[in-house]
């Protein structure tokens, strides 16, 4: 999953046919984005076991050996792509639901949106 953030009014407007034209994409402070990777890569596994090895202190061995543990992880026989997509999809829900949550804690007013596709997706990568 990857967070985009947009707090530039010219940004925010750029986003809008995305975002279906629904006006709390230009009237709020900040739009936030949770983006879910519909094609995992090697590469982007060896990224996020390089960064949970420097977190955690450990040496990247060992965080390479963990991946053996994780259930989706299988070289000769991937889990169907509609069954991986739907769990990334919660994931999403769930960074949502805590997001929302600890933004009501701050009382900061939220409005969740779903919407977007894979072009969209790759458009806000550009961002920079």
């Amino acid at each position: 999953m990857e967070v985009f953030v947009a707090t530039d009014p010219a940004m925010t407007t750029r986003l809008l046919p995305a975002a279906k034209n629904q006006p709390q994409t230009v009237d709020c402070s900040h739009f936030v984005v949770l983006a879910v990777h519909l094609d995992l890569s090697d590469a982007h596994v060896n990224r996020h076991l390089d960064r949970m090895a420097e977190v955690r202190g450990i040496s990247a061995r060992v965080a390479r050996q963990s991946i053996s543990r994780w259930p989706w992880e299988s070289r000769r026989r991937p889990p169907p792509k509609a069954r991986s997509t739907r769990g990334r999809n919660h994931q999403v829900y769930i960074a949502l639901g805590t997001f929302m949550a600890a933004a009501a804690l701050l009382g900061v007013d939220t409005c969740p949106m779903e919407e977007g596709n894979r072009s969209t997706g790759r458009w806000m990568k550009s961002w920079g």
